[in-house]
């Protein structure tokens, strides 16, 4: 099965920085999570940040939202 060879690939050679530019073999920014292991904790968390960004909020946390959707802000 194609999606458990991608898995045990995933798990052997790791997840690259998923928070940044690097690939595979490179340490990830990750440091409690793995995303093989903690994939529905992730899938739980896009969905209450998906909840939150729909909602009217206050306007200061608004334009730092859409500072980060353009790319301005980046981490350093």
């Amino acid at each position: 099965d194609g999606f458990e060879l991608s898995e045990l690939d995933l798990e052997l050679r790791g997840e690259g920085d998923v928070l940044g530019e690097n690939q595979a073999g490179r340490k990830s920014q990750l440091r409690l999570l793995k995303v093989t292991r903690d994939s529905e904790l992730l899938e739980k968390s896009r969905m209450l940040a998906k909840e939150i960004l729909q909602k009217d909020l206050p306007a200061e946390l608004q334009h730092g939202i859409d500072l980060m959707r353009s790319g301005a802000l980046t981490s350093s």
